[in-house]
């Protein structure tokens, strides 16, 4: 068994195109603080934008590459193709009429949803670059998140992260990594449509699910380099990207960490050297990526 077992979700890394539009939606329309601006480690050129709650804590952190221009991704099997936040239990109602009155896309509003053998509440949206966002009524997170920010008001304000989807063709690989190296319980059946892993600990934003390319709708192939699952293990915690994360250095757990992942599921095993943090990637069979930082 792995000694660095993640705690829960720390950020989601996204693509978008244009910076300002980005910073009007998530700040104007989600409610979102944005914490800090920075750069892409990766291309200077590039700012990297972090939203979070006001003291930045880990499973708050949505962030951004804001490429001009980027040619809208293709959703498909072997990626993270949701990003769900955290919303008070009464509170859909509210948020189903707010995005309406600012012509947001809506795919589909307020609806009871089977994960891993539980319900929940979940309204589904797309961002101005149609990254997936999912709502979700979450009657036991207590946390504050972006209280009053922005045009929402506190008693409906997003929480923080709830958990991220990653859509395989061949979701056992996925399942192997998450329950037996990472620890990872699931209440839901590997080869399901849907199953739910959740870290230990009892956390908020604690989970990720795994999903059958045919649950979702989403067949073939997606566009190359749209989503990455990012590991934070010397904190530790987890992360979900949608965009490989800046991450450095030399650790020997990480080292031992990466030697621990089974050669059938191994696509890339290297740790990368940044400024900033330790980082190493793993692909998996079913084509999404992990890397650990």
């Amino acid at each position: 068994m792995s000694t660095v077992a993640p705690h829960g979700l720390h950020h989601v890394t996204a693509i978008a195109s244009d910076p300002q539009r980005n910073v009007d939606f998530y700040t104007e329309v989600l409610g979102l603080r944005l914490v800090k601006t920075t750069v892409n480690f990766d291309d200077p050129g590039t700012f990297h934008l972090y939203y979070g709650d006001e003291a930045g804590h880990p499973s708050t952190i949505l962030t951004f590459f804001p490429w001009r221009g980027v040619p809208r991704g293709r959703q498909g099997a072997g990626l993270t193709t949701a990003t769900a936040f955290s919303v008070p239990p009464t509170s859909l109602g509210w948020w189903q009429k707010h995005l309406a009155d600012r012509d947001v896309d809506v795919v589909t509003g307020p609806q009871d949803r089977e994960s891993g053998g539980a319900s929940e509440e979940v309204l589904t949206l797309r961002d101005p670059d149609g990254l997936v966002i999912e709502l979700v009524s979450a009657p036991g997170d207590t946390r504050s998140g972006w209280d009053g920010h922005g045009r929402v008001p506190a008693e409906h304000a997003v929480r923080g992260l709830h958990s991220v989807t990653m859509t395989e063709r061949i979701p056992d690989n996925t399942a192997a990594l998450l329950t037996g190296l990472l620890g990872m319980s699931t209440n839901g059946q590997a080869g399901g449509e849907r199953a739910r892993f959740t870290m230990p600990g009892g956390y908020p934003g604690a989970s990720l699910d795994v999903a059958a390319a045919s649950a979702d709708g989403t067949e073939g192939r997606a566009d190359a380099d749209l989503v990455r699952v990012v590991l934070d293990v010397d904190l530790p915690v987890l992360a979900a990207a949608h965009q490989h994360h800046a991450v450095d250095g030399d650790q020997p757990a990480l080292h031992q960490l990466l030697q621990r992942v089974p050669v059938a599921l191994r696509g890339v095993g290297v740790v990368v050297r940044r400024d900033v943090q330790v980082g190493g990637r793993v692909a998996l069979v079913g084509h999404a990526v992990c890397s650990f930082a």
